[in-house]
């Protein structure tokens, strides 16, 4: 395939992704009408808005889109949007939104009991947030990891999960982490019957979460103090802590949290015997818990209204509840298997790849013996070359000297000869001039 061929096929597919864009948001303005203000302004803007002129604002829209209905009724609608948003965030190379579109994605999937997506969604938000030193959005995933982990009753990998949350947002300063960190370690405590201990915790989340003046996070602290009053048997106390929560939530919309505040009002009020106030809660739960696909919460009303009615004998409506209840029961049992078999992947892949690691390490480790005895071997020869390049030069200025002194000798022994020859011709000419003036002397006479 040419590059040419390449490029035209890329192209193609995004117009078929964008033309798919625009009918799930026809569709969508048509569900969502009336939601709220901020929902229909986003789908107004998005109508204005042409993608293939301006993707990075596009992709902005439908993430805010996405965010703003994650709560809602209509979750479907809010995955869609996310989805495309973290299409397109990644045609773009932007890694840092794409992994924000992947977070929300994970978390509205946990919402919704699809436990297995959400956690290869999570592990892969949280590896991009670390990546590229997004300290916010990888405790983000953390204290998410930890939820799931909880959910297959493994508390310690939880509670490690939390504390690596903990510390993230005590490093970015980010009050908000650290409350959510704080409060899910308040519910592990509170599983082990630690109620004390798992209420101060609740405290100190929601004075952080007051200080930072968050409504919704305020409305989870106080649901969380309404349940920890349930179980100290305080009810009265945990019906006033629940009340709060439900009127905040009920402000905001926040359907998820609502469905699992009513039900725990419900389950208030039937230690409180008061039945009629708890079947109305937990038909509110249930009804909300069905718009919105929460499996869970579907399954424990389901469970508490049979209950009510098999005290009635409303035997025939406790029996479909009953039944309702197995079913859902069924379906979240297999979704935490598919969890426990992503858990299971991803661990046999960790294990391959730290193998991999192991194996590349030792390699380098051998690699880099290797090369130390070869910078051994190396340094041992430069020390022989420089020891025998000083032992050559000392032999040489010694050579020198001794030819010097050779020279100097053997200039003496010259000089000394001349000296002894002119001595020796000097005798010769006294002994002939003494001859001389003898014979001299004698023919005078």
């Amino acid at each position: 395939m040419t590059l040419f061929s390449k490029r035209v096929k890329v192209k193609r597919t995004n117009y078929f992704v964008l033309l798919c864009t625009f009918v799930a948001l026809s569709i969508l303005k048509g569900e969502v009408l009336a939601q709220n203000n901020r929902a229909d302004s986003l789908l107004s803007l998005i109508e204005k808005t042409n993608p293939e002129n301006n993707k990075p604002a596009f992709a902005k829209l439908l993430y805010d889109l996405g965010n703003e209905i994650l709560l809602t009724e209509k979750t479907g609608n809010a995955l869609d949007a996310l989805e495309k948003s973290a299409l397109i965030y990644r045609s773009l190379g932007d890694s840092i939104h794409y992994a924000e579109c992947l977070y929300k994605i994970s978390y509205l999937y946990n919402l919704t009991g699809e436990y297995s997506k959400s956690f290869k969604y999570c592990l892969h938000s949280g590896s991009i947030a670390s990546q590229v030193s997004l300290t916010g959005l990888e405790g983000q995933c953390q204290n998410l990891l930890g939820r799931l982990y909880y959910l297959l009753n493994d508390e310690i990998t939880a509670m490690d999960m939390y504390e690596k949350a903990l510390q993230n947002g005590k490093k970015a300063n980010n009050k908000k982490l650290v409350s959510e960190a704080l409060c899910y370690m308040g519910i592990v405590w509170r599983n082990r019957d630690s109620l004390s201990l798992a209420l101060k915790i609740q405290r100190e989340a929601l004075k952080l979460r007051v200080e930072i003046a968050d409504e919704g996070d305020c409305a989870s602290s106080w649901l969380n103090i309404g349940i920890l009053y349930s179980y100290m048997k305080q009810n009265d106390t945990a019906v006033y802590w629940l009340h709060k929560a439900e009127k905040t939530w009920e402000k905001l919309n926040d359907f998820f949290n609502l469905a699992e505040c009513y039900n725990y009002l419900g389950k208030s009020f039937i230690k409180l015997q008061d039945t009629a106030a708890a079947e109305k809660y937990f038909n509110r739960s249930l009804q909300i818990a069905l718009k919105i696909r929460a499996k869970k919460m579907i399954r424990y009303n389901y469970y508490e209204l049979a209950l009510i009615n098999n005290s009635h004998h409303k035997n025939k409506e406790a029996f479909e509840q009953l039944m309702l209840y197995t079913f859902y029961k069924d379906s979240i049992i297999h979704d935490q298997g598919l969890l426990e078999i992503a858990r299971l992947e991803t661990k046999n892949m960790k294990e391959e790849k730290d193998h991999e690691i192991e194996l590349l390490n030792k390699n380098n480790e051998v690699k880099i013996m290797q090369l130390w005895y070869v910078a051994c071997g190396l340094l041992l020869v430069i020390i022989l070359s420089a020891f025998i390049f000083r032992s050559l030069r000392i032999t040489r200025q010694q050579k020198r000297i001794i030819e010097k002194k050779q020279k100097e000798i053997f200039s003496s022994i010259l000089y000394a000869q001349r000296i002894q020859h002119s001595l020796l011709a000097s005798e010769k000419f006294i002994e002939k001039t003494l001859k001389r003036l003898m014979n001299n002397d004698v023919t005078r006479e």
